[in-house]
């Protein structure tokens, strides 16, 4: 019969949601080792389903990465300053939500 594919990777993030992600080289769970992007899609043709698009805030092309996530939520202080984090975010007033 049919299968039914996992979908709950579409409800994580929004279009150009800034993200951080791994850096290639990086080895353990150390936030020094991430980067900051913006999310733009979910990948077809590289990776597993589970693969997103990620801007590269640094280079600006286009990067795949299986494990990203919302700056948002939890800010690396090592990448950003307390202003970067709240413009990130789509508020106006500048109050972290």
């Amino acid at each position: 019969l049919g299968h039914t594919p996992d979908i709950s990777m579409i409800y994580r993030f929004k279009f150009y949601d800034r993200v951080y992600f791994k850096r290639v080289d990086s080895r353990g769970e150390d936030a020094s080792d991430e980067s900051a992007g913006r999310f733009v899609g979910f990948s077809e043709s590289v990776g597993h389903a589970m693969t997103y698009k990620v801007l590269d805030e640094d280079t600006n092309k286009i990067i795949y990465r299986s494990r990203i996530r919302l700056a948002t939520l939890d800010p690396n202080r090592q990448i950003d300053d307390d202003d970067a984090v709240n413009q990130g975010n789509g508020n106006d007033n500048g109050e972290e939500v």
